[in-house]
This record gives structure tokens, C-alpha cells and sequence, in this order.
């Protein structure tokens, strides 16, 4: 029996032409320009130089945007993103940060916040075939215990052509 943290909250699609554009780099031009809020000049450098990842986040930032209004950040921790990492430690508790700096490993694709609410969340991404490892249930399972909130599941699959 699947575990709660593998159980999807929020289901998605994507075409394969979305991908191949995102790939391509033009989909990041774009998106980067309709979406400045999401998307900073290191999220694109990011997506250039790793043009076969970051579409599934990418893509379930834009969504939640437009059915919330959430942000969304995707690298909030790492001492190289430092504007994500300054956003993420202004909303979050001083517990919840020392944790998430103390352990990155298997961390969620994304952290959504809501500027307005002062509401967050993290949300774990897969598309395609990927599932969720051992080691981030595990994981999130310390963050529910450090934040009293569950991660979420976005599962994007394919639509056939």
C-alpha cells in the first residue's frame, strides 16, 4: 500500500510538444517572460544548462499561479540561489529553515507561498514515469513532523498525441 506522501493531491497534463518547446529553450524564453514573478535569471540559466529537467516544475509553478496566485520558488535553500533562499527564510520559522539547511537531501521540487495569506506549502513534482524514493518519503515525513504540513504530489502525465 502506497504511503500518503505517494498518493498524488493534484494531477496535471502536458503534451509532448510542451516538453519538446521547453527543451528547446523556447518555452523558457516565454514563460520567463510571462511569468517574471516565478522565474528569475537563475531558474533560466538552470533550465539551459539542464534542458531535459526542470519542465514538470516549471510547469506546476505556472499552474498553481494561475488557479491560486501562489509563488512559487524552486532551488529555496542553496546558498547559490540567494534571493530564493532569503524568500523562503523570511516566511518560514527559524525551526522549519534550521531544518531544511540542516538536511537538504531529498527536499521537495517546490516550495508555494501566498504573499497575501502568509500561507505555504511544499510540493513534491513528478511527471512521467517518476515516482517518489524512499528516502523522500522519509523526508517528508521529518518535514510534516517540523512544519505540522503535509507536502503535497503533482503528478503530470502525458497526453497522448
Amino acid at each position: 500500500m502506497p504511503s500518503k506522501y505517494e498518493i498524488p493531491d493534484f494531477k496535471f497534463t502536458y503534451t509532448k510538444k510542451q516538453r519538446s518547446l521547453f527543451q528547446s529553450g523556447a518555452l523558457v524564453k516565454l514563460w520567463h517572460k510571462q511569468y517574471p514573478q516565478l522565474f528569475d535569471k537563475d531558474d533560466v540559466r538552470v533550465a539551459y544548462t539542464q534542458p531535459d529537467y526542470h519542465f514538470f516544475e516549471w510547469l506546476s509553478a505556472i499552474l498553481f499561479f494561475e488557479a491560486t496566485g501562489y509563488l512559487s520558488l524552486q532551488e529555496y535553500i542553496l546558498p547559490t540561489y540567494p534571493r530564493q533562499r532569503a524568500i523562503f527564510k523570511s516566511i518560514v520559522s527559524k525551526a522549519v529553515f534550521d531544518s531544511v539547511d540542516f538536511d537538504q537531501g531529498g527536499l521537495p521540487d517546490l516550495f508555494l507561498y501566498n504573499k497575501k495569506t502568509s500561507d505555504w506549502l511544499f510540493c513534491e513534482v513528478k511527471g512521467g514515469s517518476d515516482r517518489i524514493r524512499p528516502n523522500q518519503v522519509k523526508r517528508f515525513g521529518e518535514l510534516q513532523k517540523v512544519t505540522g504540513k503535509r507536502p503535497k504530489l503533482v503528478k503530470l502525465n502525458q497526453l497522448s498525441d
